[in-house]
């Protein structure tokens, strides 16, 4: 989840990248939906953190981590909603402020308070009352807690289904958010 998370979130940057270079100003003559622009990023994320994640996985088993296989096929598509959620508002948010320095503040303001919410560090019970239910507002909160439950072979508990009534409408809004984004800058 911390992969994920992490990899959406930074993305920003390269946007940054190239909105300076000028690749995203060529974008703005082609007849491709800006839709299609932001998934095809948000693609290329994904392929790479799933990679990433399954490859750490493959290393954690000779060291003694025991995965439930179908618990940990759900497990992927959750960490896969939540990329795609992190790196729909990286992508836009780079477009939108076009600069480091802007930037840099708003992803780390986002960045520790939500890992530090998420449980990803601690478990949130160990938290006092009130930090956990500031935790339940935090998407990575719920993947965390279902992950948790589903590479132990918990598939059918309470968590994992409120992870994916949370993680599903908040990636739908983000992505539309970012599509609209995209048609903003580029239009």
């Amino acid at each position: 989840v911390i992969v994920a998370f992490l990899s959406g979130l930074f993305v920003d940057y390269t946007m940054i990248d190239e909105v300076k270079t000028g690749v995203v100003e060529r974008f703005r003559v082609t007849p491709v939906s800006r839709f299609a622009l932001l998934a095809g990023r948000v693609l290329r994320d994904l392929v790479n953190t799933l990679v990433i994640v399954i490859f750490f996985t493959l290393v954690a088993i000779p060291f003694g981590f025991h995965v439930h296989i179908f618990g940990y096929l759900i497990l992927l598509v959750l960490v896969a909603l939540l990329l795609i959620t992190t790196s729909s508002f990286g992508n836009a948010l780079g477009l939108i402020l076009k600069d480091e320095d802007r930037l840099s503040p708003i992803v780390q303001g986002i960045n520790l308070p939500i890992i530090l919410l998420s449980g990803m560090l601690l478990p949130m019970v160990l938290a006092p009352t009130w930090l956990q239910v500031i935790a339940h507002f935090n998407p990575a909160y719920y993947a965390v807690e279902a992950g948790r439950l589903l590479v132990a072979g918990h598939i059918f508990q309470a968590q994992v289904g409120e992870a994916f009534l949370f993680m599903v409408p908040l990636a739908i809004l983000v992505v539309a958010w970012a599509t609209r984004a995209f048609n903003n800058a580029l239009s």
